[in-house]
């Protein structure tokens, strides 16, 4: 893996836009490496060094590459190892890391997305090798990357060899000695190796504080904060005033180009991210009015990280053929059959087919489906691919297979029917029709009549076809997605005859973007109306709130009186919240007085954030000292970040008495009463104005540990130069004389 920094501005050599990245492109059956194509089956000779013997699903040992068929590789790539019949598991098991390895092998999959690349390789044949080093002799006329020492004349020590730079003569005083790294491509120049156009930059980071600088790396994050991988060091990515940067999920581990100014400021911890709360002030790199450049395309999570296999597809009639293959997973999925594991096995290969099909594609894929030989499993498969583009030899072969004596066979093609209709890439001209399949799936989850000890039939009982077929496949979702009388019916007529899987249909359809009819849904609430937290688990909680959902997207009148049980509950109080209507909040009104505690509390808080004005309303709420429910208080005008709340909340903060979030005793006091300290920041922080600063400024001084919380006092005072650090860019730590200083100097109008 490798990573590289250049120092904009500092020497007229230095040219950042140049970029000598490795080569690393991956289809379906080969790979590029630096300008060289490798066919997937080919045989490689690779060189390296072993860093992992264990590493169940993505081969048994893992070597970091230098050398592959005796040509140097600009960048190290993972080399995955799998044992075939000469080189036994535990053999590579018993490999000793960090040691040097010659492997001869067949090259069967690789992964091009996001770093480092990788490859996987079936090993025939391993021995330990002499240590050595990458001579500049494997790199001559090519373009490539040296990291090493600047020594006097203009030369570069590259493990124990000099280079001489062109139009150098001489190296700026402050960079003789230091590490650097220059691209350029190496010539045989007389009796020296010389590097043509040269680019240069320090390496190391602490050589480059307080300069503008220039690094590819990783972005990479943790319960929602964000950082800079470079060379190992974590970054802060800051604006030009000093916030935080932060990114899309998707976004984790993309490889980067980064620029900015580089500081060294004390900021929390980045390796305490979920250890703690209240995270130590540390020196951190910052790289502050920091911009991104991405330098990948948008590339799937499988992509990034999914596993790499010992087999690979090959080509037929220029079609891939589908692996007999299960999914390599560490643990048992609930739901997986065999159909899903092959086709997560063979998903590159199905879109594949998908997209670069012609009308001669769907002769072949039948012809393989036809083909007895084959796994029928992966007959299967062929046939939802013939489905999904709508083609009635696809849709024959799977009904035909339906067979209920075999349970195995049974789920693969329950599997296999839910799953065609979203087959298809989204851009694809062709649209997927599933109206001929919508009777077949009805029968499938079929419910009968259940005679009682009387003899008489009035329950309804779920079928064992029913069960798999929703805990198998995705047949429900289909459903949910046709939304027609007799759909929803069978849906209905699952759940109530409570089918084993009832939950699942329960939560896809009611939070999908179907309005459920309202009759149904309060069918459903009446048959689980009992089913409040505090006797039932937390399934039976989660279909409540499912309900509730739907409700509330109803607005329907009556769905206070009907949650009245469940209100107590904390995610019952987020789903009226975040879902809330005028109507929902009318309907709590009436029982407000009957309730008592946190159920009290939520009705009440629901009411107020319904207000014209519900920050005001919160602010005299928090003023009232017959209230105990504080705590929640303080998490809305969190939520919300309102500026009014500065203030009132930095008094409480410094003046209020150490009960004043405890004055309900209540189970687990400390940790509400850390959370209510934490948020009331939080609150002031938020706004992010000039009177948050100075709030945050004299709150320093302050023992906001005296409220009882989890967080002692100088962990508080921690907290609260994070915010002041966030907030201004600056830094002194928790010294309230600096922040002080700081803030008379910088006073803001």
């Amino acid at each position: 893996m490798r990573y590289w920094i250049i120092n904009v501005g500092l020497f007229a050599l230095m040219l950042p836009g140049l970029s000598l990245r490795a080569e690393f492109t991956q289809q379906i059956n080969l790979v590029e490496i630096d300008g060289i194509v490798h066919s997937f089956g080919d045989r490689l000779e690779i060189k390296g060094i072993i860093t992992s013997s264990d590493s169940w699903d993505s081969g048994t040992a893992v070597l970091e590459t230098r050398i592959i068929n005796n040509v140097a590789v600009r960048d190290t790539i993972v080399c995955h190892l799998f044992s075939s019949k000469s080189t036994t598991w535990e053999h590579l098991r018993q490999l000793t890391p960090k040691s040097y390895f010659r492997v001869i092998g067949t090259l069967t999959d690789a992964s091009s997305g996001g770093l480092p690349k990788r490859l996987a390789i079936v090993v025939d044949r391993i021995e330990v090798i002499e240590p050595f080093t990458l001579q500049i002799k494997y790199f001559i006329d090519r373009a490539n990357q040296f990291e090493g020492t600047a020594e006097a004349s203009g030369k570069l020590r590259y493990q124990n060899e000099l280079i001489k730079l062109e139009g150098l003569n001489e190296w700026p005083e402050s960079v003789i000695g230091k590490r650097v790294r220059v691209d350029g491509i190496v010539r045989r120049i007389t009796d020296q190796w010389r590097i043509e156009s040269p680019a240069w930059g320090l390496l190391e980071l602490q050589d480059q504080i307080n300069k503008n600088v220039l690094l590819e790396g990783l972005l990479r994050s943790l319960n929602g904060h964000w950082w800079f991988e470079y060379r190992g060091e974590r970054l802060y990515l800051a604006s030009p005033a000093g916030r935080v940067r932060s990114f899309p999920i998707h976004d984790f581990r993309c490889h980067v180009r980064v620029s900015g100014k580089l500081l060294r400021q004390l900021r929390p911890a980045l390796d305490q991210i979920s250890l703690r709360s209240d995270r130590d002030l540390v020196p951190c790199f910052v790289l502050r009015g920091a911009t991104v450049e991405y330098l990948e395309g948008k590339t799937s999570w499988e992509e990034r990280f999914g596993t790499l296999y010992p087999t690979y597809h090959v080509m037929r009639d220029g079609l891939p053929e589908l692996l007999a293959e299960p999914a390599l997973r560490r643990n048992a999925v609930h739901g997986d059959t065999k159909a899903r594991l092959y086709a997560y096995r063979n998903h590159e290969a199905i879109s594949m087919i998908l997209q670069n099909a012609t009308d001669e594609t769907w002769d072949l894929i039948s012809n393989r489906m036809s083909d007895k030989t084959l796994n029928l499993t992966v007959r299967l498969l062929y046939a939802s691919i013939l489905a999904a583009v709508n083609d009635e030899r696809g849709r024959a072969f799977l009904k035909m297979q339906l067979d209920t004596s075999d349970s195995e066979k049974f789920a693969d093609v329950v599997y296999c029917l839910g799953r065609f209709p979203t087959l298809l890439p989204p851009n694809s001209a062709i649209k997927t029709e599933t109206a001929w399949s919508e009777q077949l799936m009805i029968e499938l989850m079929r419910v009968r009549p259940f005679v009682n000890v009387q003899g008489h039939k009035d329950q309804l009982k779920t079928s064992w076809h029913a069960d798999r077929t929703v805990l198998y496949s995705d047949i429900p979702e289909v459903l949910i997605r046709r939304n027609t009388k007799t759909a929803n019916k069978a849906l209905v007529a699952y759940v109530l005859g409570r089918g084993e899987e009832k939950s699942k249909v329960i939560e896809e359809w009611f939070r999908s973007d179907c309005l459920v009819p309202v009759e149904i849904v309060l069918q459903l609430e009446k048959e689980s109306a009992g089913l409040n937290h505090e006797g039932a688990g937390w399934v039976a909680r989660k279909e409540r709130m499912d309900i509730l959902h739907q409700l509330l997207k109803h607005k329907h009148p009556a769905v206070g009186s009907k949650f009245l049980r469940d209100l107590e509950d904390g995610f019952v109080y987020i789903e009226f919240r975040d879902h809330s209507s005028p109507e929902a909040v009318a309907s709590l009104k009436p029982f407000v007085n009957s309730l008592d505690g946190d159920a009290r509390a939520h009705a009440e808080m629901l009411i107020t954030l319904l207000h014209k004005d519900p920050v005001a309303q919160l602010l005299l709420m928090l003023d009232d000292p017959k209230r105990t429910d504080q705590y929640l208080i303080v998490s809305e005008l969190a939520r919300i970040g309102d500026a009014r709340a500065i203030i009132p909340l930095a008094k409480v903060l410094r003046t209020a008495p150490d009960n004043f979030f405890n004055r309900r005793p209540i189970l687990n006091s400390s940790l509400r009463n850390g959370y209510a300290v934490t948020n009331a920041l939080r609150a002031i922080s938020r706004p992010a104005t000039a009177q948050s600063i100075h709030q945050l400024i004299e709150l320093l001084p302050a023992d906001l540990s005296r409220f009882g919380g989890y967080i002692k006092r100088k962990g508080c005072q921690r907290m609260i130069a994070s915010h002041l650090i966030e907030l201004t860019g600056e830094s002194f730590g928790i010294d309230n004389n600096k922040w002080s200083a700081w803030e008379q100097k910088n006073r803001f109008d």
